[in-house]
Parts: C-alpha cells; structure tokens; sequence
C-alpha cells in the first residue's frame, strides 16, 4: 500500500547538482514531483508503460490508500505493543541507565595519604 502513496502522490525534490567552495556546500535541487510525473516525463520510456502507469493512476483512490496504510500501521502497532494486563516477555530487561540507584556500590580508594 506504501508504494502506490509514494509513487503517485507523494512529491519529492532531487539534487540536481553540488558545488563546493572551499567550506560551503551549495546545493541545487529540481522542481518537486511524484516519480510517476517524473517517468511520464522521460522520452526513453515507451508510451504502452506510460498509459498502463496512467491507468493505474487514475484507478487509485489517495483517500483509501491513505486509510489502508493507518490500517496496517494500527495492525503493526497492535502487534507489536502487548495487551494491557498480558504478562511480560521472559527475557526482558530494563535499560541498564534507568536501574535504581541503590543497586550500584561506590568504592573508595583507600591507598591515598592525608595532607592535612
């Protein structure tokens, strides 16, 4: 479902071209438009590819594909995200930074001479 987003509604600007002059970078970057508008513009792409692609195009709703893919995300989600209450996985551990301080010792160097 992401494909059909990206390709046919999603516009995307390209890098043309990038100078260096001495520490500054100079970018230039095309107009932003979808790949397909980018393949219909090209001339080494035979028109049978062209007009399939169009028809493809036209046939695709942006507002269903745009539900279908909060679909899949809410599934992924849902899949991945434990049920409320549901216990936790066996090999869990926390993140050794979030640990309760108390848990750590501090050892003090005792070989060190007082001067005062």
């Amino acid at each position: 479902m992401l494909r059909p987003w990206v390709n046919f509604f999603s516009p995307q600007q390209k890098l043309v071209s990038k100078t260096r002059r001495g520490a500054r970078v100079t970018r230039r970057y095309d107009r932003a438009a979808t790949p397909l508008q980018r393949l219909t513009a090209r001339d080494d792409v035979n028109e049978a590819t062209k007009a399939n692609l169009m028809a493809i195009y036209r046939d695709t709703n942006p507002v269903a594909v745009t539900k279908a893919i909060g679909r899949l995300q809410r599934k992924l989600i849902d899949i991945t995200v434990p049920a409320v209450g549901a216990a936790p996985h066996a090999r869990t551990m926390d993140h050794p930074w979030k640990a309760d301080r108390r848990t750590f010792s501090v050892r003090q160097r005792t070989d060190l001479k007082r001067t005062s």
